[in-house]
């Protein structure tokens, strides 16, 4: 959740990279995607810029290498001896001091947790089923005849007429009206907002407008026949129903156990008098630091998902036991258990770490020696294959030229991806791996 200034180091001696080095890499690879991303935005670039690009892009080179790792040297490493371990302890005590840590007893109650508590019998199902019937109706059909006028005050007048009850064809005849073909339409097919609204909106047999049309004349329409749409059966879809139902029934369960487990919590009971009020386990968690891990190193996450609850738990005095505290979709009671303050672990307690530690740090420093000394040879006129063959490995060649865009492809970080483009012909180079060299 921040920056680890431990880690960062850690990570730049896996590179073999100092900090200024790393950081001059990064420069120069943010700066080729920023000029790249502007050219593939359609940024307009000077005519030098885009060439040299393309030039770039399309560059192609043969190469062939090895990865070299600690398994492969000629002379097995030496383990470190209790010497160096406790040279390395007394050297490293403040990478090695212990955040303090806590253990708390937490209860936690979700939505879900009353999903068992649910009934729905087959009259509800069915009565929301009616409720909702029309969701479940596919779009209906409307039939609708219309007249054509040529202006709107005609228009107007001859919908009084016919809202009087004049015969249709004498109305039309009267105003020199126009009358259109019949359709049979969904809304949706309907083009003019306006028609569509007259069409849908109107009883049957009740004549509306005027509208006016896109050549500019003006109509009146009436709907003479309602078709209504196909109905899912309650069978098709009474899990989807029966899901909604449940998922809301819990939901208002899960609020109302609010004032139960404020009322529990006021009792002045236990954590564990508590859940047995309201129901609901207590969780234990082992003692972890402010960011949620334990001293194995292992992250408890069920304790990060509660949202605020590892923050108040820090903020808690010995034994002390939080109200009901609102962590989103999460209402929870947090108990402060344990307390394990920050201290120095001894020699002893350590010491398997320490081997393992010291032990990879002898490895990498022999596949480093190693691989410069061959780098020495290599630019003395050695070749890479024999030098491959010492160590009984073989030289691999890509059977195509690699472009700078090959690296996901085969595997190749962007470092040695870099390194490639930027050598000249037959120029070694070496390249730190986290468990060897690529050479």
């Amino acid at each position: 959740g921040g920056f680890d200034r431990t880690s960062y180091i850690n990570f730049l001696n896996d590179r073999d990279q100092t900090e200024t080095e790393f950081t001059q890499w990064l420069q120069d690879d943010l700066t080729f995607l920023a000029m790249s991303d502007g050219l593939a935005s359609n940024v307009q670039a000077p005519q030098g810029l885009t060439e040299l690009l393309a030039v770039f892009s399309e560059e192609r080179r043969r190469i062939a290498y090895i990865v070299m790792q600690a398994g492969d040297l000629p002379e097995a490493v030496e383990p470190p001896s209790e010497e160096e371990l406790r040279e390395f302890y007394d050297a490293q005590t403040s990478m090695m001091l212990q955040p303090e840590r806590r253990g708390f007893s937490v209860i936690a109650v979700r939505p879900e947790d009353f999903i068992h508590q649910v009934t729905i019998s087959d009259e509800e199902l069915e009565n929301q089923y009616l409720a909702q019937q029309s969701r479940f109706t596919s779009p209906g059909t409307r039939t609708y005849e219309q007249f054509a006028f040529a202006d709107e005050a005609t228009a107007r007048q001859a919908l009084g007429r016919l809202l009087g009850g004049e015969d249709p064809q004498t109305v039309v005849a009267t105003f020199n009206g126009r009358q259109l073909p019949t359709e049979t339409n969904l809304r949706s097919a309907i083009s003019s907002i306006d028609l569509a609204t007259a069409v849908f909106d109107t009883p049957v047999d009740v004549w509306n407008g005027p509208i006016q049309a896109a050549n500019g004349q003006w109509i009146i329409v009436r709907t003479t026949d309602d078709i209504p749409g196909e109905t899912t059966p309650l069978e098709d879809v009474a899990d989807t129903l029966r899901a909604e139902i449940t998922e809301y029934k819990s939901s208002r369960l899960y609020a109302d156990s609010f004032d139960l487990i404020d009322d529990a919590v006021g009792s002045g009971g236990t954590i564990h008098e508590i859940a047995e009020m309201i129901s609901s386990p207590v969780y234990t968690f082992p003692p972890v630091d402010e960011r949620g891990f334990t001293r194995q190193g292992r992250r408890v996450g069920a304790l990060l998902e509660i949202e605020g609850a590892l923050e108040l738990g820090f903020q808690l005095y010995p034994d002390e036991m939080s109200f009901r505290e609102d962590g989103g979709d999460t209402q929870y009671i947090i108990r402060l258990d344990d307390t394990v303050a920050s201290y120095l672990p001894e020699f002893e307690e350590m010491r398997d770490e320490l081997y393992d530690v010291v032990f990879a740090q002898k490895r990498q420093a022999a596949v480093t020696e190693y691989a410069e000394a061959m780098m020495e040879r290599i630019n003395g006129g050695s070749f890479l294959n024999a030098e491959a063959q010492q160590l009984d490995l073989e030289a691999d060649r890509p059977p195509m030229a690699v472009a700078r865009s090959s690296g996901p492809q085969i595997g190749f970080p962007p470092e040695v991806m870099a390194r490639i483009f930027g050598s000249e012909l037959d120029q070694a180079f070496s390249i730190p791996l986290q468990r060897g060299y690529f050479i």
